[in-house]
């Protein structure tokens, strides 16, 4: 069972993400492949494959067909690490408010904006309900660090998937069940060296490969409804980024009063508390100064 989210979590960004999450009332989630991680999602699949072959290896006395759906579950693996089968967009959050090291990583070396989301809302977009046919899984999950925590999560899915007879027909299917509930896994696990971010993720996963998503159209992701029609899907876009072009998908809120309640101003920040609240208050966020609704917070972190 996916764990409760925190009453709050932050998002740590530069001045010019926060203004433009503040002016145009709306997330983007970004392709996590482009991120500061080079193994995002590869990490898990190639776990994946280890276990594969460490737990299955074929002897006399197992069936033909389930040895050869092993095998297929791992040739599919290897195509999504090799093809990019799967796709993710995500907004990156994490537990720890005014945070030294989020500051100096994610937040132009201090000089930007943490922005504190409302983990209630944030779990009522993950928890929509059915997803479009394009989409596999819309989520908001903590990520899990490290080779132990991964690999006892692939035991438990294969165990659960292959540890028990069945006839030749059902083969396939379990083939196909296996590759997609590993591949739900792997936005989710990230090296141990990350460990100290904390991180949860709003999430929006999605398969190319035609034999599993057949109906794969973004194309046609503008104007749905989540959240009970608090959150719409704008759009589908590209931004230029290191010397490549990122995806996103916009997330726009009715009413952003409802999905955030602080703003902390990095330590190296030229930014008053009294700017935000003029400018809070300036696109009706914020009603007067003394509107404490979204708590405005300057860093404690002696970071200059």
């Amino acid at each position: 069972m996916a764990e409760e989210a925190p009453e709050t979590l932050y998002h740590y960004c530069s001045l010019d993400t926060f203004y433009n999450i503040m002016k145009n009332r709306s997330i983007w989630l970004s392709d996590i492949s482009k991120s500061n991680d080079a193994e995002e999602i590869v990490f898990m699949t190639k776990k994946c494959r280890e276990e594969i072959k460490k737990r299955f290896r074929p002897s006399a006395d197992e069936d033909a067909e389930k040895i050869e759906s092993i095998k297929k579950t791992d040739r599919l693996l290897s195509q999504f690490s090799e093809n990019d089968y799967l796709k993710c967009w995500a907004m990156c959050f994490s537990e720890k408010a005014d945070d030294l090291g989020q500051w100096r990583g994610y937040a132009d070396d201090g000089r930007g904006v943490c922005i504190g989301f409302k983990g209630a809302m944030l779990e009522r977009i993950a928890e929509s309900g059915e997803p479009p046919a394009d989409i596999t899984d819309v989520f908001l999950r903590k990520v899990e660090y490290g080779e132990r925590a991964c690999s006892a999560s692939i035991k438990s899915t294969l165990s659960s998937i292959f540890e028990w007879s069945c006839d030749q027909k059902e083969m396939s299917q379990k083939v196909r069940d296996a590759v997609l509930s590993l591949v739900r896994l792997a936005p989710l696990y990230k090296k141990l060296a990350f460990k100290e971010e904390e991180e949860w993720r709003l999430g929006i996963l999605t398969l190319t490969e035609k034999s599993l998503a057949p109906t794969f159209a973004l194309r046609n992701i503008e104007h749905r409804k989540m959240a009970g029609g608090a959150v719409t899907m704008k759009n589908y876009g590209f931004t230029p980024k290191n010397n490549t072009l990122v995806s996103h998908i916009e997330l726009v809120f009715s009413n952003l009063r409802d999905a955030i309640d602080t703003v902390i101003i990095g330590p190296k920040s030229g930014l008053s508390k009294l700017d935000v609240q003029l400018f809070l208050i300036s696109l009706g966020l914020l009603d007067d100064l003394e509107d404490t609704s979204i708590a405005v917070i300057p860093s404690e972190a002696s970071y200059r």
